[in-house]
């Protein structure tokens, strides 16, 4: 386990859970704590997944160039290569956000659409 550990780097993935975190804190609405634990669990799926990509793509780099070695097919490996990219640069960073816009909706639509209708320039006859 420790191995894996070092091997994957966990924490690599897992920094939605602060993002998520200072969100949620920020909105100061009720129910903040229970918002949290319910994130948490919902960002788990999404970092097991970053993770799983993360170690399938370094296999697939220790094989190399030879991929007979992995017994997978062209779009298998190709699938790990996209997957990759995926739980590394887009997961990690959007899924935080859209969990806690999906959470607070009550607060995105009172603080940030009403505020985004008053900046708006009023029209004149």
């Amino acid at each position: 386990m420790i191995v894996w550990l070092l091997w994957v780097r966990p924490a690599q993935y897992a920094y939605g859970l602060p993002i998520f975190l200072a969100l949620v804190l920020a909105a100061r609405g009720k129910g903040r704590w229970v918002r949290v634990l319910g994130g948490y669990v919902l960002l788990l799926p999404f970092q097991a997944f970053s993770l799983t990509m993360s170690a399938l793509m370094q296999m697939v780099q220790s094989a190399q160039t030879d991929i007979r070695l992995l017994r997978i097919a062209q779009w298998q490996m190709e699938a790990i290569i996209y997957g990759y990219q995926w739980g590394s640069l887009v997961v990690p960073t959007l899924a935080p956000i859209l969990l806690w816009l999906w959470m607070d909706r009550s607060f995105v639509s009172d603080v940030l659409v009403r505020g985004w209708r008053a900046s708006l320039p009023t029209a004149s006859p």
